[in-house]
């Protein structure tokens, strides 16, 4: 599954998978992607991260700037996702202002540096009435902090709401979490990192 999915009119199946406004994927369409690429990275013991990113004070942007400049400034964050990530990253739009970015073959470290220049590149968009973009992102890795779906989406979303705490306009990554009941994934050790780069460490 591409990064931001291309529309076709020969591809009607898709189109139900994407957000109309960004292009990004839907709710839906994340946590199958989501799904997919854990049972990929479990089976070839790879690394697999999750960030759950929002804009800080949207609710703020639509009321002082309108709607219309909220609309504009979330297919600004899906233009920086294409520029930013690699193609074999995902993006969902989950809802309002939240974003998941799903990024295979990633450590935390690796993950994080990524974000971080994502979080730097959204505050050069500078929406009129209202100011530059801020955004907070949690991020969680498996094995690291889950190794499910709902495990990694809980980890996530809470460094999410420490990021919010602690001030906003910041990366968090995720503490270790003590185990969901649907974990059942038992022992995990990850293969070596690739020494040709496809890992980020």
């Amino acid at each position: 599954m591409s990064l931001i999915a291309e529309r076709t009119v020969t591809q009607p199946k898709e189109e139900t998978a994407l957000d109309g406004l960004t292009g990004c994927h839907n709710h839906e369409s994340f946590k199958k992607e989501l799904d997919r690429e854990l049972a990929e990275a479990k089976r070839h013991r790879h690394p697999l991260s999750l960030a759950i990113l929002d804009l800080d004070r949207f609710n703020q942007l639509n009321t002082s700037a309108g709607r219309d400049a909220g609309d504009i400034a979330l297919k600004e964050l899906a233009r920086c996702f294409r520029e930013e990530l690699r193609g074999v990253d995902s993006v969902a739009r989950l809802s309002g202002d939240q974003f998941a970015l799903t990024l295979p073959q990633s450590f935390s470290e690796g993950a994080k540096l990524v974000v971080e220049r994502l979080r730097l590149r959204i505050a050069l968009i500078v929406v009129p009435k209202f100011g530059s973009l801020q955004t907070s992102v949690g991020l969680a890795t498996f094995p690291t902090h889950g190794h499910s779906r709902a495990s990694l989406v809980l980890a996530a979303e809470t460094a999410l709401a420490n990021a919010k705490l602690a001030g906003q306009n910041r990366v968090f990554v995720a503490d270790h979490l003590p185990a969901s009941p649907d974990d059942h994934f038992g022992p995990f050790s990850l293969k070596p990192r690739s020494r040709r780069g496809s890992t980020r460490s």
